[in-house]
């Protein structure tokens, strides 16, 4: 007994220097469990201008193997992300890369909200998303092409296609009758881009809807605008033959005379220029100057005989000569409009005004009148 009791003693001191010899040995040692080191969760939004849906950009942490993905609308969420402070790096295919600095985690748990990123488009991607946009427009769908188009103006303002993306939403909305949305987009190409080519049109857009509106003096501004500073251009002719219009709309003929005169002298393959010749013929019947009417309504019916100005102005040149009681040379006319231009719409009107002047016209019979009033009746009911 007094043996194994010796014997316990020992054994027992023995294990007593072992632990005290282990835990001399591991005195300076800490151990860390990983899974508890501190972490928070950053959060953002980044926008790939110009396209709509957001999807698939990726947000790396830099520093780290940690990386994130955009929804739909362009919102990221990354979790687990350590104490520390990082730089996001956003990157999309067709896209140049851009970056947040500074974004600092150190408390746990905590939400870090980042700046937004904007990601512009490179060159051939800006191109593509245009095609797009104007795919869109040729197709009716304003709202889809709106929203494109102002997507490539806000992603690159200095590029080739900000000012175009711009004026291109002015006409979408003025074709969807929004003639304030458009006439404010029109101002934004003219006050942003004056040098670009596209201004001119600018102008001369914002003056038509202007018109719409009954502004007949903003409207002239505009189309004066076109002609006077862009004369070479294009859709200069277009805007001289609208000063006229605008004149009208300002009662005031005799500028809209003028006006119509300069489109035939400095215009003369606007596409307008018919329309100019029987507008000035019209604003010198209305106001009695027949001898100034009929020589305009001569100048359509020898340079322009097959178009509809042509056929009014043969009715009209007629009645000219009526209103001056000039009933011989009016019943020539009316039978020249009814034998060049029977299927006319002032075919009928010609037949009638035909009648009166038989009946004023002691060489014809009241026979011959009524046969002319009879022909309308009959042909025309």
């Amino acid at each position: 007994m007094k043996i194994q009791s010796r014997l316990l003693t020992v054994l027992t001191m023995t294990c007593v220097v072992i632990v005290l010899m282990v835990a001399a040995a591991f005195a300076d040692t800490t151990y860390v469990n990983v899974n508890l080191v501190p972490s928070g969760t950053l959060t953002g939004n980044v926008q790939a201008l110009g396209l709509s849906d957001q999807t698939g950009t990726f947000v790396f942490v830099g520093g780290t193997s940690i990386v994130g993905a955009t929804d739909a609308a362009g919102n990221y969420t990354i979790v687990g992300v350590p104490y520390g402070t990082y730089t996001l790096t956003a990157s999309r295919a067709g896209f140049a890369s851009d970056s947040v600095t500074g974004v600092t985690i150190n408390t746990a748990g905590q939400t870090v909200t980042v700046s937004a990123i904007n990601l512009i488009p490179d060159a051939s991607t800006e191109a593509a998303l245009f095609g797009q946009a104007m795919l869109q427009y040729s197709r009716n769908n304003y709202t889809e092409a709106i929203t494109a188009l102002k997507g490539i103006a806000a992603a690159d303002p200095s590029g080739p296609y900000a000012a175009v993306s711009l004026y291109r939403v002015g006409l979408a909305f003025g074709s969807e009758d929004q003639y304030d949305s458009a006439i404010t987009y029109f101002t934004q190409v003219i006050t942003t881009y004056p040098a670009d080519s596209i201004t001119p049109d600018a102008y001369y857009w914002r003056g038509a809807y202007k018109d719409v509106q009954l502004d007949f003096a903003g409207a002239l501004t505009d189309f004066q605008t076109v002609v006077n500073n862009f004369p070479n251009y294009p859709i200069a002719g277009r805007a001289q033959y609208r000063i006229g219009r605008a004149y009208e709309g300002l009662q005031d003929p005799t500028n809209a005379i003028n006006a119509y005169l300069a489109v035939e002298s400095n215009y003369p393959s606007s596409p307008d220029l018919v329309a100019a010749i029987f507008n000035v013929a019209w604003l010198y019947y209305t106001s009695d100057q027949y001898a100034n009417a009929i020589a305009e309504f001569d100048k359509l019916l020898t340079q322009h005989p097959n178009t509809v100005e042509a056929e009014k102005a043969s009715f009209y040149k007629g009645m000219s000569y009526y209103n001056q009681e000039n009933f011989t040379q009016a019943l020539t006319e009316f039978t020249n409009s009814l034998n060049t231009y029977p299927q006319g719409d002032k075919a009928p009107d010609a037949m009638y005004y035909s009648g009166h002047c038989k009946y004023y016209l002691e060489s014809y019979t009241y026979l011959q009148a009524k046969a002319d009033y009879q022909a309308v009746i009959n042909n025309y009911p």
